[in-house]
């Protein structure tokens, strides 16, 4: 578990960010906050707004925050980190209103099409420098 915090001079405004070993184990922990959920598709999602915290199996309440971003540890690629990150930050946005359009408190399908659009480019982005050896170790 570590913390993210998008504008670091407006501190203590943090997202919550947990690494499960795999999806299963991501998507149970999931489910204990909206059982109600069926989707079996994502390997990481945020949660705007969340006030909980993950100990031991459970989910116990925590400080204020943006909210909790889970990952599975077996989808951690640059497309899966940009995607989620457009979600964070426009949360973010959204909770400090610093732009009045974002005052919805849900993720519309705008914005997973823009999250997904990032995902995909910066995914492509990482694979062509790492194929023509822009990394460097």
């Amino acid at each position: 578990m570590f913390k993210v915090f998008p504008n670091k001079r407006q501190k203590p405004l943090f997202w919550e960010v947990l690494v499960f070993a795999d999806k299963g184990y991501m998507r149970r922990a999931y489910r204990l906050l909206d059982p109600a959920d069926t989707d079996n598709r994502f390997g990481a999602i945020v949660i705007p707004q969340a006030y909980k915290k993950f100990i031991n199996g459970k989910w116990h309440d925590m400080k204020a925050s943006l909210g909790l971003v889970l990952f599975s540890a077996t989808q951690l690629g640059a497309g899966t980190q940009c995607h989620e990150a457009v979600h964070m930050a426009l949360g973010y946005l959204r909770q400090v209103r610093i732009f009045p359009r974002l005052s919805r408190k849900s993720i519309d399908p705008q914005e997973e099409n823009l999250a997904y659009c990032v995902g995909q480019c910066s995914a492509q982005l990482n694979a062509n420098f790492y194929r023509l050896n822009c990394y460097r170790k």
